[in-house]
């Protein structure tokens, strides 16, 4: 894991983002750090989602895949998010969330993409890119957080390490490519 991954988090992740991420990496529980690990990028995946969005709307083009996308976007669910935000990247193949998608794994990000595949029931890819890794990040949840599953403390230990350092990266690179800086409103007065 990057030792400076939460600071790079810090400059690069709305505030929220960054801040549970301190508590995944700082937890006394390993079962919180595994979980909160995975809410960073439950928490990161809804933020795309919110720009997708907002640029769709502002295309003035409209898509039935996508208008239908929206809808569901008021559902809990991670696998909607994800679909609207596939969509969307397939809708605008030159948008720089596009580019996100399509963009291959990094070598900090292959021991998550890996970790979720083997523990969420997905095969590997050769060359993974990072929408990969959300489809397997998002299989992983419905196998291992929730749903009432109970692992040994070694699981949600191992899991935490190796989720925390894979998800930091992919939301500091994701991140730099979009470009700007994501930042979190807390009041307006």
């Amino acid at each position: 894991v990057d030792p400076d991954i939460l600071r790079k988090l810090a400059q690069h992740a709305p505030t929220p983002l960054a801040r549970l991420a301190e508590r995944a990496q700082n937890d006394s529980s390993s079962v919180r750090q595994h979980h909160n690990s995975y809410y960073v990028f439950e928490l990161w995946l809804r933020v795309v989602g919110a720009i997708a969005a907002s640029r769709y709307r502002q295309s003035k083009q409209r898509v039935s895949a996508l208008e239908e996308g929206l809808r569901t976007l008021t559902q809990p669910s991670v696998g909607a998010v994800l679909a609207f935000v596939q969509a969307y990247a397939r809708t605008l193949p030159k948008d720089p969330l596009a580019e996100v998608l399509r963009t291959p794994l990094a070598q900090d990000t292959l021991p998550g993409y890996r970790w979720a595949c083997a523990n969420g029931g997905r095969g590997l890819h050769s060359e993974p890119t990072i929408a990969e890794l959300a489809q397997a990040l998002a299989s992983y949840r419905n196998k291992n957080i929730g749903h009432g599953a109970i692992h040994p403390a070694e699981f949600y230990r191992d899991g935490a390490a190796v989720l925390f350092g894979s998800i930091g990266a992919l939301v500091v690179r994701a991140t730099e490519i979009l470009g700007g800086r994501l930042l979190a409103v807390e009041d307006v007065s």
